[in-house]
C-alpha cells in the first residue's frame, strides 16, 4: 500500500502523495515515505512547536540545571520567591533565565578541566547580579522587595571572591 504522506527533509515539510511524484517533492528533492501521524509530529517539529536537540545540547542545559539547582538551591529560591506556580513549573522557568543569562554573556559557568575537579570547583558566577534577580522576580510578576538588589551584589562578590583564594 503506497504512503498517503512523505516528508522532505531539505523542505522541512510533509507532502500529500498526489504532491511526491516520483519520490520527489514539488522544488525536486527526495522525499520519504511516513505515516500520518509522524507526519503530524514532523510538522510540528518543523513549524517550531518542539526543538530537536543532539545529545550534547540537553546534556549543556543539564548540567547549566545541576548548577544552579545545587545543594537545594532550586528549592531555596522557590521558597524566597513564593511564586504561583508549581516548584516544576519555578525550575523550568528559572532554568531558561539560566540558559538566557549564558547565551547572553551576563552568567558564567565556571567548569574545572578536570572531571576529577572536587565539585566545589563547579559553579554558576552571575556577573550582572541586579540583572538576574530583576529577571528572576519579572517572571513571575513578582515586586522586588526593598534591599534586594544590594544583597544579590553583596552575595554575589562573596562568592566569586571565595574561588579564587584557593589554590587551583
Amino acid at each position: 500500500m503506497p504512503a498517503s504522506a512523505y516528508w522532505c527533509e531539505e523542505c522541512h515539510r510533509v507532502y500529500p502523495a498526489q504532491m511526491a511524484t516520483d519520490g520527489l517533492c514539488p522544488k525536486g528533492h527526495a522525499v520519504v515515505p511516513i505515516g500520518r501521524f509522524s507526519g503530524m509530529v514532523k510538522s510540528f517539529i518543523a513549524s517550531g512547536g518542539l526543538e530537536e536537540r543532539s545529545e550534547a545540547q540537553n546534556r549543556h542545559r543539564q548540567l547549566i540545571h545541576a548548577l544552579w539547582a545545587q545543594n537545594e538551591r532550586d528549592q531555596e529560591f522557590f521558597q524566597l520567591l513564593t511564586p504561583p506556580v508549581s516548584l516544576g513549573k519555578f525550575t523550568k522557568e528559572v532554568d531558561d533565565l539560566h540558559l538566557r543569562g549564558v547565551a547572553g554573556g551576563w552568567i558564567r559557568l565556571v567548569l574545572p578541566v578536570s572531571p576529577f575537579a572536587p565539585p566545589s570547583d563547579y559553579r554558576i558566577e552571575y556577573l550582572e547580579p541586579e540583572r538576574f534577580v530583576r529577571e528572576l522576580y519579572a517572571l513571575f510578576n513578582l515586586p522586588l522587595p526593598d534591599g534586594i538588589l544590594e544583597q544579590a551584589e553583596a552575595l554575589n562578590a562573596a562568592t566569586v571572591a571565595e574561588p579564587a583564594a584557593r589554590p587551583q
